[in-house]
């Protein structure tokens, strides 16, 4: 199960692991998480939705909880998430310029305005959508441009 460390408000860090499956019935992506060690209780939840090659963040709860509640899940959740999928994760959009009912609430834009600030997120104005980038994998345009030293291929012969 993999795990996330994350910050609070509190400034203290806290591991919390994670679970996430494809929900085969509606599409959407499913993720629940729990402290380490974990409770009886509920998972803190996020829910996806796939949207034009990247995923929309349709639902986030964390049942009023204390133990999830302001310790920084989402920050160390989502790229956690851009990184499993691939992927590019999306806001809703703030207005309800579509028909999905689905909207970002008051609470959302405060964490996305925080990624934004912090150089993780950008913001379209005309779409009214945050989105945080998927990583880039660096490692392997420099391993495709190592080559073996005359030495080395030498050694690599013997």
């Amino acid at each position: 199960m993999p795990t996330i460390i994350c910050t609070g408000k509190d400034n203290v860090e806290r591991e919390f692991a994670y679970t996430s499956e494809m929900n085969n019935l509606d599409g959407t992506y499913d993720v629940m998480v729990q402290p380490v060690p974990s409770t009886s209780g509920p998972s803190f939840e996020l829910r996806l939705k796939p949207e034009d090659g990247q995923w929309r963040i349709d639902s986030v709860t964390h049942h009023g909880l204390e133990v999830y509640k302001e310790k920084g899940i989402i920050y160390a959740l989502i790229p956690a998430l851009a990184a499993e999928l691939d992927a590019d994760i999306v806001s809703s959009p703030r207005k309800k310029a579509d028909d999905t009912g689905t909207f970002r609430t008051k609470s959302a834009d405060s964490y996305w305005k925080r990624l934004k600030h912090q150089g993780q997120a950008s913001y379209d104005e005309g779409k009214d959508v945050y989105t945080f980038l998927k990583p880039v994998n660096q490692a392997a345009p420099a391993e495709a441009k190592k080559e073996e030293s005359p030495a080395e291929k030498n050694d690599n012969q013997q």
